[in-house]
């Protein structure tokens, strides 16, 4: 009995309200890199950033949510970031820090990483270091040499941190998959898999109008192969990460976290490579907000800004409360506006009871069924249009952590 009482609360939890979840923020839009991935590479090192008075008058005014992302930019470039981090802890209650950063500064990283934690004890922060390839390959894309090394010298620094704040920090590496750098993920992955040194390792395909359009004619057929071969990664990463005494406990952990990955996966495949809608609404707009270093803010980073929060005078509640924004979300749904954003994908599931109760199961079931795709070649990886004519960001993709 107990335990269908407690599978019954389960079922319960899964059922949210719509309201404010997660927050990107652009906390600059300084950068140190030349990655021909990006596609915001146009907005950046431009003056305008929100200062440090301007961030608690818009902390303030916004209600609490749990999970923040930041963007830029490179976030360690902003020198009072772990400031920032602390309005948003104190005034908004933040529990979940996902950290994206290209590593070029490692004692930086190091140290923002602690201080961040030690200040905020109820944060658990996902640090994501952006590699995508092997040393060579890695240094090229990102147009920075030795930025490979430099990187890994990065992971290697907050070793130490792992051991002392243990669950609150998840290190990881997120990887953006394009036509130069396809056949050297797995090599990539394997390599940091022998070396113990990570916590996950997070796979998403190159999206918006990049640095290098060309990087965007990844072939469909050999993603879905790669995606056969990704998920053994992750199941390795899952297996590591859960180590309940309950075999049952640690049989559904794993499960859920390779099954959201792998639906991850899906949902962008299907969008990338035939425009397909995902089985969920999206809930940009409603769960989730986009805030750019200067103050623009859109339902998402692949729409159009709604505004500027300098002309609310910071107040974050009269823009939410807005004519302009309520129209946005309505014309998402009018749009049928899909992509292959992974973290609008995983915020907009977590909204969705079929996407939870069916959909995750089904991609966890299914999740060594890869090699069936035969999907054609996309021309520049096919998505449904945007209202939008601004180029979105580029900052390192999202990921999940099993403390999430």
């Amino acid at each position: 009995m107990s335990r269908a009482v407690e599978f019954c609360r389960f079922l319960a939890s899964l059922k949210r309200e719509k309201r404010l979840y997660e927050v990107i923020f652009f906390a600059t839009s300084v950068c140190n890199a030349r990655c021909r991935t990006c596609f915001y590479w146009k907005e950046l090192n431009r003056p305008g950033d929100l200062s440090l008075d301007e961030m608690e008058t818009l902390t303030r005014t916004m209600p609490s949510f749990h999970h923040l992302i930041l963007s830029g930019g490179e976030p360690t470039l902003r020198r009072d970031l772990p400031e920032i981090v602390r309005l948003f802890s104190v005034n908004n209650n933040i529990r979940f820090l996902n950290f994206p950063t290209n590593g070029l500064k490692p004692i930086i990283v190091r140290d923002f990483t602690n201080q961040m934690l030690a200040e905020n004890p109820q944060l658990t922060i996902s640090l994501n270091f952006s590699i995508d390839g092997l040393a060579e390959t890695h240094d090229r894309i990102r147009g920075v040499p030795g930025n490979f090394h430099r990187a890994e010298q990065a992971i290697e620094m907050v070793q130490p941190l792992r051991r002392k704040w243990g669950k609150r920090l998840w290190v990881g590496i997120n990887t953006t998959i394009c036509r130069e750098n396809y056949h050297e993920v797995i090599p990539l992955a394997n390599y940091f898999l022998e070396r113990k040194v990570l916590d996950g390792h997070y796979f998403q395909i190159i999206r918006g109008d990049p640095l290098d359009p060309e990087l965007k004619r990844l072939p469909g057929s050999d993603l879905g192969q790669l995606y056969d071969h990704i998920v053994r990664i992750q199941e390795t990463y899952a297996a590591r990460a859960f180590h309940d005494d309950d075999p049952r406990a640690r049989w559904l952990k794993r499960a859920i976290y390779v099954g959201t990955l792998n639906f991850h996966h899906r949902v962008q495949f299907a969008n990338y490579t035939r425009g397909a809608p995902w089985p969920m609404p999206c809930t940009a707009g409603q769960t989730s907000i986009v805030i750019d270093y200067n103050g623009d803010v859109r339902a998402c980073e692949l729409r159009g800004a709604l505004g500027n929060l300098r002309d609310y005078d910071l107040d974050f509640r009269a823009f939410w409360q807005s004519v302009i924004r309520a129209r946005e979300v309505e014309r998402i749904e009018q749009d049928r506006c899909f992509c292959t954003h992974v973290c609008f994908i995983h915020d907009s599931m977590r909204f969705s009871l079929r996407a939870q109760l069916l959909e995750i199961p089904r991609s966890y079931a299914r999740r060594h069924a890869w090699q069936k795709s035969r999907p054609a070649w996309p021309l520049a990886g096919r998505q449904r249009p945007l209202r939008s004519d601004r180029a979105s960001v580029s900052a390192p993709a999202s990921s999940i952590s099993p403390s999430e």
